[in-house]
């Protein structure tokens, strides 16, 4: 199956592909002018599709505890279940500090946090979106 925005590329470069003459035996200019047509269609197609527009995973995040209780173990994974970054040393209450994210493929991670007060905290977000994490009662 063709997803719908792969169809909408090939409805508009088809056509300009074969009215500028490009499956027929085109001068090196013709062929120039047309990739470069070409190029250009495809980039503004891609521009608009949501994969493309997906934004990459920061290197690190900010970690906002303003619960009562310090944080003790954090735990980030990709989709894959592979650990992407973990907590070094407790975070105390009303504290911030920063987190480094090792490589890891996609945006959303499964966050999985436990606190002082044996309170737990097991979220998936969008880390290309969510920067900071703000742990509250």
């Amino acid at each position: 199956m063709v997803p719908q925005s792969d169809v909408k590329v090939i409805a508009i470069v088809l056509p300009l592909m074969l009215s500028s003459g490009f499956l027929s035996k085109p001068s090196r200019k013709t062929k120039m002018r047309t990739l470069s047509r070409l190029a250009f269609v495809l980039l503004c197609a891609l521009s608009a599709s949501p994969a493309f527009a997906q934004t990459r995973l920061p290197a690190q995040i900010t970690l906002d505890n303003q619960r009562p209780a310090s944080l003790i173990e954090l735990v980030i994974s990709d989709a894959e279940g592979k650990a992407v970054a973990r907590l070094s040393r407790p975070l105390a209450p009303g504290k911030k500090s920063a987190l480094k994210l090792g490589k890891a493929k996609g945006c959303e991670m499964s966050i999985v946090a436990r606190f002082e007060d044996d309170s737990e905290v097991d979220e998936t977000l969008d880390l290309c979106k969510e920067k900071v994490l703000r742990f509250r009662e």
